[in-house]
């Protein structure tokens, strides 16, 4: 029901001017009747037949819908404007991650997400076979061991042409193929490459990549220049790069460019330098220079054909190394000795089958 006040104001005819102020309160049903009792108001379905009265005093602020928001909205609308919010949870808000719905358990403790299954692994969930055992792919193998390789569960995923998983007494475990061995057949081989590059000599290094050519390996034929009167010895492979060592004098000997290094000896004294030609040779030489015997040598020693800076005999010892430079004894780190040294025997704590540092 809904009321309606209003005032009338009359203007007196007749120059009286009197003036008539009524109130007529009318109070009129939703269904069409009016009524002098009741202050709430019900809407009912379909259109409402109200009159003029009634558009005109809609601004009222007593009527319209019943904005304490319990009146029945028999249109589908509630009073609130919102949606349901405290019945059985319809329209509750998506609370997805990564496209898999975060939902709570039975028990209300973890999201559903996190109890999900572990698929970190490319290749799902892990089997059953046993580190070492015999394997398809790495579904077929257990966890600590997840990879199938070389058809045996490995610990990792071990790859390489000189490393495999499937050695003798050490199934499952990644380990290093033997030095001067080839790859195993299941790996990709190693590429040989000429030793003028200093590359790959198509073998293993023992430590699980492909063998360069050694420390010592000539890349490069030496030289000698007679306006220097200079000597380069040989190119030597060092880590993969061709080392030149540095230029070192003739004297008192002079250089042999067809030799492409300096002179051995002399016929008379004009190949000297500075000096007599006595008995074929034109004196002591300095560390570097080629020699023969340890009296041709200034320091007393010729160690690998050239004068040394000590005896340098030892096994893994070496005086003609382009890296430091001839005539320096040097420690050979890793291979085998180096000629005319015999190979390792495995005896000492240097030469236990191949030198080391």
């Amino acid at each position: 029901m809904r009321r309606f006040l209003f005032t009338i104001m009359v203007a007196a005819a007749l120059g009286t001017g009197c003036q008539i102020v009524a109130d007529i309160e009318e109070k009129t049903l939703v269904d069409g009747s009016s009524s002098t009792g009741g202050t709430g108001g019900r809407a009912g379905g379909g259109a409402d037949a109200r009159s003029d009265v009634d558009a005109r005093s809609d601004a009222d602020a007593s009527g319209g819908a019943d904005a304490s928001g319990g009146g029945d909205a028999r249109d589908g609308s509630d009073s609130s404007g919102g949606a349901d919010v405290a019945g059985d949870g319809r329209g509750a808000p998506d609370t997805s991650v990564d496209g898999l719905t975060d939902r709570i358990s039975a028990d209300g403790d973890a999201p559903f997400d996190a109890q999900r299954e572990d698929v970190s692994r490319p290749d799902g969930p892990t089997g059953t076979v046993p580190t070492g055992g015999t394997c398809s792919v790495d579904r077929d193998c257990v966890g600590d061991a997840p990879y199938c390789v070389d058809g045996v569960c490995c610990t990792t995923a071990c790859q390489g042409s000189c490393v495999q998983c499937n050695q003798p007494n050490l199934k499952g475990t990644c380990s290093n193929v033997a030095a001067d061995e080839t790859a195993p057949p299941s790996r990709a081989a190693c590429p040989t490459e000429a030793a003028s590059t200093c590359g790959r000599t198509g073998k293993c290094d023992g430590n699980g990549s492909c063998a360069l050519w050694p420390k010592g390996t000539v890349c490069a034929a030496g030289s000698c220049d007679p306006a220097t009167n200079t000597e380069k010895g040989e190119s030597q492979c060092n880590a993969g790069a061709c080392v030149t060592p540095t230029a070192i004098s003739c004297a008192p000997r002079k250089c042999d460019a067809a030799m492409r290094a300096c002179a051995m000896g002399c016929g008379i004294d004009t190949d000297c330098v500075a000096v007599p030609c006595v008995g074929g040779s034109c004196g002591k030489v300095g560390n570097g220079i080629t020699c023969t015997t340890d009296a041709q040598c200034v320091s007393g020693h010729c160690a690998d054909g050239v004068c040394c800076d000590g005896a340098c005999t030892g096994a893994c010892e070496y005086c003609k190394f382009a890296d430091p430079g001839f005539g320096k004894c040097t420690a050979v780190t890793q291979g085998q000795p180096l000629a005319p040294r015999s190979a390792c025997a495995g005896a000492s704590t240097t030469c236990a089958g191949a030198c080391s540092a």
